[in-house]
């Protein structure tokens, strides 16, 4: 999906790479957590990050390591999102948040929850500890 301005065009979706610790289908809603750069099949608890479009699978082993059945959850395992959102950077954290939490900038240039004071700017992928730099995805 692209957007048109000015003659060219604006990607809407960054594909990420996160892990599951849960066997996740193509399609499923993921949401950010427990862990940094991590997701989990979003239970409406946190934002939305966006959508499995390649799950954690890997080719089953029979006995002696021959190949065998595919395809076969690889929990934890890496997972494609389709991110809905148009940038990833790192920011200073001003005030600590969990994995997943709805972020902005503060009055002191520093990420921090949104509420009062602080306007949405994306999601954290990773948690935010005072002083150091956190990972998020704006949309």
């Amino acid at each position: 999906m692209t957007t048109k301005l000015s003659g060219g065009t604006l990607p809407a979706f960054i594909g990420l790479t996160l892990e599951a610790n849960v066997a996740l289908a193509v399609g499923d809603p993921v949401m950010g957590g427990p862990g940094d750069f991590q997701c989990v099949k979003a239970d409406g608890t946190k934002p939305v990050i966006g959508y499995v479009s390649k799950k954690n699978v890997t080719r089953g082993t029979f006995a002696g390591g021959n190949p065998g059945q595919y395809p076969v959850a690889q929990v934890p395992g890496d997972v494609t999102v389709e991110a809905r959102a148009f940038f990833r950077k790192d920011f200073t954290v001003g005030v600590a948040f969990g994995v997943g939490a709805d972020v902005g900038i503060g009055a002191d240039n520093k990420l921090a929850p949104t509420g009062a004071g602080v306007l949405h700017i994306g999601i954290a992928l990773q948690a935010g500890v005072v002083g150091q730099q956190c990972d998020v995805i704006g949309n």
